[in-house]
C-alpha cells in the first residue's frame, strides 16, 4: 500500500485549490468545489463524501484509485444530494476510476472487490417511502440519503468514464455496486461510461429518471443492470457482457418497487432501445432477464446472446380489484414490452422457454402461459437467429442485413432512429463504439478491415506474454517488457484513439524501449504479437 499524504497536505488542496503534480490522498467531506487534475494521481481514502452545494470537476485524462480494503476500511466516491460531480473525459483521455495495485492499468477481470465503487445521490421520484431511506453499501449513520420531488434534478455529469475492480464487501452478500444511481434525476448525465470487473452489479438504479447512452457493464459478478424502486428513464446503446466461467448473473435483473411497497407509484417504466446483452454461455450465467414486483418497461430493438435461461416474469395473484400482479400481469395487459428483438442461443430458442412465468406466492401460475408467450413472440417482431456471430470478444453483428428494420414507433426524441438493432452498427468498419477509452475492448484492432472487433481474442489472448508497461504514465520514453524466452519475433503495434497505427517496431528481445516524445498526450492501445499470432498482448499506455 501506498504511503500516505498528510491530512494537511489534503486540507490545503481542497480549501487553496492548489494542484500537487503527484499522488494525493483524498479524505472525509468535500464541502466546496474542487478540481482534480490529470496531473495527479487521487486516492480515495475510505468512504470520501462531495456535501450538498460542492462540485467535484474531474479533468479528462485523471486516474482516481481507491484504497483496497472490506468493511470499515472500505473506499468509495459518494456524492450527497445536492452535490456535483463533473467527470467528462473525452475518447483518447477517459477518466479511470479503480483499485490502488492497478499501477499500470491492466489489471484483468481476475481482480474484483478491490475498492468500493461511485455512487450518486439525487432529489428525484422514487417509490421507496420516505426522503430519508439510506443508500444501499453505505452505513446509516453517514445519512447518505436518496429521494425527493425532482425528477429534472442534476447530480452531474460522467462522459467516458471506466469505473474498474470495486465492489467491496460491507457485511456478508452485501456488496457495493460499481455505480449505484439513488434517485439520480433526469438532468444528470451519463454517457459513453464502463463498468468493468466488478463484485457486485455493474449499475444498480434505485429510483430515479437518469438516462443512459452508450453504457457497456462487463464482466461483473452480479448482475448488469439491476433496476430498483420505480427507476423511470431511458436506455439506448448498451452493453452487458458476461465471463463464461458462471460468475455472473442476470443480464438484467428488474424490480419494479421494494417489497414493502411493490406496487407503488411510480411505476418502474424505463423504455429500453438498442441493448446487446451477452451472457457467459449455454452452461454460465443465470437469467437473461428477471422481471418482477409490477416492473413495467418496455425492451425494443436489443439483441440477447448466449444465456442458458431466457426472461423471467413474476406472478402475482391479482390485488387492488385486478388492476395490479406481478411483471406477469402488467405484460398481460400489454404495459410491459419485449418487441422487435433478437435472440441468439437463449434458452433452447423456443418461446417457451425464452419466455417463462413464476410465483413466489403462490406455486399456481396460469395455465396458459406459455401459449400466450409463442403466441406473442412473433406477433411482437421478436427473432430467433442462433447465427448472428456475436460474442463477448465481438459484440458487433457480422452482417448489417440481420440486424436491419428497428422499429422507434411511439418513442421520443431521445432515442436516436438508427437502421440496425442492438448496440453497435454493423455498417460501418468496426462500430464498436466502446473502443480504446475501455478496458474491455482495449484490444481492439482499428487498423481491421472488417467488422470483426475482437482484435486478438480479447478475452483468451489478454496478457498471455505477461507484457508490463513502465512508466505509465509516460513523458518520453516507455519500457514495455515480456515473456520471450524462446527468443520469438514479436511485432509491437501501437494505436491511436481513431485507431490508427502510430508506431511498429519488432523485436526478438523480452524488452522494448519506446521513444513516445513524439506522440500527443492521451490514452494509446497496443499489441504484442508473434508471428502466428499464439501468443498475444495487449495494453494501454498513457502519455503525459
Amino acid at each position: 500500500m501506498k504511503k500516505r499524504f498528510t491530512t494537511l497536505l489534503l486540507t490545503l488542496f481542497i480549501v487553496g485549490g492548489m494542484a500537487y503534480a503527484g499522488d494525493i490522498d483524498v479524505t472525509g467531506h468535500i464541502t466546496s468545489d474542487v478540481t482534480w487534475t490529470a496531473d495527479n494521481d487521487y486516492y480515495l481514502d475510505g468512504f470520501v463524501f462531495v456535501d450538498d452545494g460542492a462540485t467535484v470537476t474531474v479533468e479528462p485524462g485523471t486516474v482516481i484509485r481507491g484504497y483496497e480494503g472490506q468493511g470499515a476500511d472500505a473506499s468509495a466516491l459518494i456524492v450527497m444530494r445536492g452535490g456535483k460531480l463533473i467527470a467528462n473525459g473525452t475518447a483518447d483521455k477517459p477518466i479511470i476510476f479503480t483499485t490502488e495495485t492497478d499501477n499500470d492499468l491492466t489489471m484483468d477481470e481476475t481482480t474484483k472487490g478491490a475498492w468500493g465503487g461511485v455512487i450518486l445521490l439525487g432529489k428525484a421520484l422514487t417509490n421507496n417511502l420516505g426522503y430519508s431511506n439510506g443508500i444501499e453499501g453505505v452505513p446509516l449513520e453517514d445519512s447518505a440519503f436518496y429521494g425527493g420531488n425532482d425528477d429534472a434534478d442534476n447530480s452531474g455529469s460522467l462522459k467516458f468514464v471506466s469505473i474498474r475492480h470495486g465492489g467491496s464487501e460491507l457485511a456478508p452478500d452485501e456488496e457495493i455496486n460499481g455505480l449505484t444511481a439513488g434517485a439520480v434525476g433526469s438532468a444528470t448525465t451519463f454517457e459513453h461510461i464502463e463498468i468493468f470487473a466488478n463484485s457486485d452489479d455493474g449499475i444498480e438504479f434505485f429510483g430515479g429518471s437518469v438516462n443512459l447512452k452508450y453504457f457497456l457493464v462487463s464482466d461483473c459478478a452480479d448482475d448488469g443492470f439491476d433496476i430498483d424502486e420505480g427507476y423511470h428513464g431511458k436506455f439506448q446503446f448498451v452493453e452487458v457482457v458476461q465471463q463464461g466461467d458462471g460468475t455472473g448473473d442476470n443480464l438484467g435483473e428488474h424490480d419494479g418497487g421494494p417489497s414493502s411497497n411493490r406496487w407503488g407509484t411510480p411505476y418502474a417504466t424505463p423504455v429500453i432501445s438498442n441493448a446487446t446483452y451477452i451472457g457467459g454461455g449455454a452452461s454460465a450465467g443465470d437469467r437473461t432477464l428477471t422481471l418482477r414486483d409490477f416492473w413495467q418497461g418496455e425492451y425494443h430493438n436489443s439483441i440477447f446472446a448466449e444465456q442458458a435461461k431466457g426472461i423471467r416474469l413474476d406472478y402475482i395473484p391479482l390485488y387492488d380489484g385486478g388492476a395490479k400482479g406481478g411483471s406477469f400481469t402488467a405484460w398481460n395487459n400489454g404495459i410491459l414490452k419485449i418487441e422487435d428483438n433478437i435472440f441468439q442461443h437463449v434458452a433452447d430458442g423456443t418461446p417457451a422457454n425464452i419466455f417463462t412465468v413464476y410465483s413466489e406466492i403462490d406455486s399456481t401460475v396460469p395455465p396458459d402461459s406459455a401459449t400466450k408467450f409463442a403466441n406473442y413472440f412473433a406477433a411482437a417482431g421478436n427473432t430467433v437467429d442462433d447465427a448472428l456471430g456475436i460474442s463477448t470478444a465481438n459484440p458487433v453483428p457480422a452482417n448489417a442485413s440481420d440486424v436491419a428494420d428497428p422499429d422507434f414507433t411511439g418513442m421520443d426524441s431521445f432515442f436516436e432512429q438508427v437502421s440496425y438493432k442492438g448496440a453497435f452498427d454493423p455498417s460501418v468498419t468496426c462500430g464498436n463504439w466502446a473502443g480504446s477509452w475501455t478496458y474491455t475492448y482495449a484490444s481492439t484492432d482499428y487498423a481491421a478491415s472488417s467488422n470483426d472487433c475482437s482484435g486478438s481474442a480479447v478475452k483468451s489472448a489478454k496478457f498471455d506474454a505477461k507484457a508490463k508497461v513502465y512508466p505509465n504514465p509516460a513523458a518520453d520514453i516507455a519500457n514495455i517488457t515480456f515473456d520471450n524466452a524462446a527468443g520469438e519475433a514479436f511485432i509491437l503495434n501501437v494505436y491511436s484513439v481513431n485507431g490508427e497505427i502510430v508506431k511498429t517496431l519488432s523485436t526478438s528481445a523480452s524488452a522494448i524501449t519506446l521513444n513516445i516524445s513524439d506522440l500527443s498526450s492521451g490514452l494509446y492501445t497496443f499489441t504484442l504479437r508473434n508471428a502466428d499470432a499464439s501468443i498475444n498482448s495487449v495494453g494501454q499506455l498513457i502519455v503525459k
